[in-house]
């Protein structure tokens, strides 16, 4: 199941905080629990509110969340760029990769977007972080300056609809 929010449909305080949470634990995965006390203070207190107000009040932030047993497995935060569309964050809870998630949040993006005139999708991936850059990479996007990835929107579809292997 897939939820939806903008500024004309606010998200959730118990939804945001959900994300917040996937958030940080993905953090702590990627750079370990003592550097993440490190920076506790600014992730948890004006990092987090600097976000909060910009999911709530950016009038073209755009999320999707993937919901299953009334809990969030991912989300997609986007806006649009005249004719480019940004995915700010993609993220999946840890104990969830692998298994698909990401197209079907993909092909859900597409789906809603199909009526806008979007020629390029653009990822913006933090420098250090490897295994989203190797992802986006696999989905066929190609490194256009240091933290940005980039597909055409027809080449996304291609993929999101291309038959993946079974076993």
């Amino acid at each position: 199941m897939f939820e939806f929010y903008n500024c004309n449909k606010k998200i959730p305080e118990y939804r945001y905080l959900e994300m917040n949470d996937i958030l940080l634990n993905d953090y702590i995965y990627r750079h370990g629990i003592d550097e993440y006390e490190k920076k506790r203070k600014i992730l948890e207190g004006e990092g987090f509110e600097h976000w909060k107000s910009m999911i709530l009040n950016d009038p073209d932030y755009n999320i999707i969340l993937y919901i299953d047993n009334n809990k969030i497995i991912g989300f997609i935060c986007y806006i649009f760029l005249d004719e480019k569309l940004l995915l700010s964050e993609v993220q999946i809870r840890y104990e969830c990769h692998g298994k698909d998630y990401l197209r079907k949040m993909l092909k859900k993006l597409i789906e809603i977007n199909e009526n806008k005139y979007i020629k390029t999708v653009i990822g913006a991936i933090n420098t250090n972080n490897k295994k989203s850059q190797d992802v986006f990479t696999h989905i066929g996007m190609v490194n256009t300056d240091k933290n940005l990835f980039e597909i055409s929107f027809e080449d996304l579809k291609k993929w999101i609809n291309k038959k993946t292997r079974t076993i």
